[in-house]
C-alpha cells in the first residue's frame, strides 16, 4: 500500500523539467535516482509581515466558540500549534508538560491552536479516536482548565500577534517536514523549544531557542518546559 502511493508522485518526477524541495533533508528522503535532479530551494518567509513587534496590554484573542480571551502582561504565555493534535507532532508530550508547567507557575495560561484531529498519525485510544480528549482524560486533576484554551484554526494576523506575545512557544515532531510555522514563529521573535529531530540542524543554528529536547524523555522535556519559563518570567 505505501509503494502504491508513491507511484503518483513517481510518475510527476519523470514528466518534470525541474524539482525542486526546501531542505536537504527532504531531498535526502528520495530514491538515488530522483535525488540527483532534485534542487534544493528554500520557500522563504515573508518577513514585511512574519516580524517582531509590540503586544497590547491586554492582548486579546478569540478562543472557541468565539469566546473572547484576555490576557494581562503579568501572565505567562505557553503556545503551541498544529495542523492536528496527534503523535507525530509531539502533542501528548506537550499536554504531560503543560501540566507540569501550570503546577509551578499559577500565573501560566496555555494556548493551542489547531484542530482536533489526526492529519497523520493513528487515532488515540479513546471512543472517538480524539487525542485532546483522551489526553484531557488521562491528566484529568493535573491541569488547570480555566487557564488552558483551545482556539482552533488562526489567521495569519491573530497568528502573528500571538508568536510575538508568547513567553514559550514549543515545537515538537517525530522526523518529518519541518513546518512552515516554525521559521513564522521565529521571524516573529517567538522564543522556541523544539525537540532534537533529522533534519533541526539543517533550520537552526541554535541561537533562536534553547536547547533541542528529546520527546522520548517526558522528564527532561517538562523540565526544560519550565526552566525556559523562569527564564523569561526572570527577563520580565
Amino acid at each position: 500500500r505505501i509503494q502504491s502511493r508513491n507511484i503518483p508522485l513517481l510518475q510527476e518526477f519523470v514528466e518534470a523539467d525541474q524539482i525542486v524541495c526546501p531542505t536537504e533533508w527532504q531531498r535526502s528522503q528520495f530514491p538515488e535516482f530522483i535525488r540527483d535532479r532534485i534542487e534544493v530551494i528554500f520557500d522563504g518567509v515573508d518577513l514585511d509581515f512574519f516580524c517582531p513587534g509590540p503586544s497590547p496590554d491586554p492582548f486579546v484573542l478569540k478562543g472557541e466558540n468565539d469566546a473572547e480571551l484576555q490576557f494581562t502582561s503579568d501572565q505567562l504565555l505557553l503556545t503551541y500549534g498544529t495542523r492536528g493534535m496527534e503523535p507525530l507532532r509531539g502533542f501528548p508530550e506537550f499536554m504531560r508538560a503543560a501540566a507540569v508547567a501550570q503546577q509551578t507557575f499559577p500565573q501560566l495560561h496555555v494556548i493551542v491552536f489547531g484542530k482536533d484531529r489526526s492529519a497523520y498519525s493513528y487515532p488515540s485510544p479513546h471512543p472517538s479516536g480524539s487525542w485532546k480528549q483522551f489526553m484531557l482524560e488521562q491528566l484529568e486533576g493535573q491541569l488547570d482548565l480555566e487557564r488552558l484554551h483551545f482556539t482552533g484554526l488562526l489567521n495569519y494576523g491573530e497568528l502573528v500577534q500571538l508568536f510575538r506575545r508568547s513567553d514559550l512557544h514549543c515545537y515538537f515532531t517525530r522526523p518529518y517536514v519541518v513546518s512552515w510555522g516554525v521559521f513564522q514563529a521565529v521571524a516573529c521573535g517567538a522564543r522556541l523549544l523544539v525537540n532534537d529531530f533529522a533534519g533541526i540542524d539543517e533550520v537552526f543554528d541554535g541561537k533562536p531557542f534553547f536547547s533541542p529536547v528529546d520527546l522520548d524523555h517526558q522528564e527532561q522535556i517538562n523540565a526544560s518546559v519550565i526552566e525556559c519559563l523562569r527564564v523569561e518570567k526572570e527577563s520580565n
